[in-house]
């Protein structure tokens, strides 16, 4: 297997915050509710999936909605969530963490609309 193109600046139009969440707020009955903070901020380009790319995507996870590629970051995991471009009101969960060729280059990062 070769070794993927680097991609160009362009390819990553968008300014965007992967988040995680670290867990510790407590509603008032003691349960633990999700305080989703930054991670990093990348820049990443997205693919909204549709018609045939939906449908193959479907075969392997039904719920993607969109396909985020951005330069390789360690510690990005399916855990996570992404804001697609800055000052957006919209918020992806990662369902799937792709390293193109097992490179360290680029990440896809499958996701749905998170609810």
């Amino acid at each position: 297997m070769s070794m993927p193109k680097k991609s160009a600046a362009g390819d990553f139009p968008f300014r965007m915050t992967i988040l995680r969440d670290v867990g510790i707020a407590k509603s008032a009955s003691g349960h633990r509710i999700a305080d989703w903070q930054p991670f990093t901020k990348v820049w990443g380009g997205e693919e909204i999936t549709t018609g045939r790319e939906f449908w193959n995507a479907m075969q392997v996870q039904p719920d993607i909605t969109s396909i985020i590629k951005t330069r390789y970051v360690a510690g990005i995991t399916s855990k996570m969530r992404v804001v697609p471009k800055q000052g957006s009101s919209r918020t992806l969960e990662i369902t799937a963490v792709k390293n193109a060729g097992s490179f360290n280059v680029e990440l896809e990062l499958w996701c749905k609309e998170a609810l």
